[in-house]
C-alpha cells in the first residue's frame, strides 16, 4: 500500500486504486512530482496526474488486483522461460 500524497485528490476507492496503479507503474516520487507540477489551475485529480505522466489507466482496473512493476514482470517472464526450457529436455 502506498502512502497517500496529501496533494492528490482521492475521493473514491477507485481513485485510491488508480493512485496505487500510478505509483506502481511510474513510482511514487514521479506521482508526487506530477502533483506539484500541474500546468495552470489544474487540480491534482488522478486523471490529470495520469495525463501528465503519460499513463493510460485501464478501464477494467479492479480493486484488489495486484499490479506489478515492469521490472517484476521481467523477473516473472525469466522464471517462466526457465521453467519452459526445463520442460523441453
Amino acid at each position: 500500500m502506498y502512502a497517500n500524497n496529501e496533494n492528490v485528490i482521492i475521493l473514491t476507492d477507485r481513485d485510491k486504486a488508480e493512485y496505487e496503479y500510478l505509483c506502481k507503474v511510474r513510482g511514487e516520487q514521479s506521482v508526487v512530482w506530477a502533483s506539484q507540477n500541474l500546468a495552470g489551475k489544474r487540480k491534482p485529480y488522478i486523471s490529470n496526474l495520469a495525463k501528465l505522466l503519460k499513463v493510460d489507466i485501464p478501464k477494467d482496473l479492479h480493486i484488489g488486483v495486484e499490479v506489478v512493476s515492469a521490472e517484476q514482470a521481467q523477473h516473472y517472464l525469466m522464471d517462466i522461460k526457465k521453467i519452459l526450457a526445463g520442460l523441453k529436455k
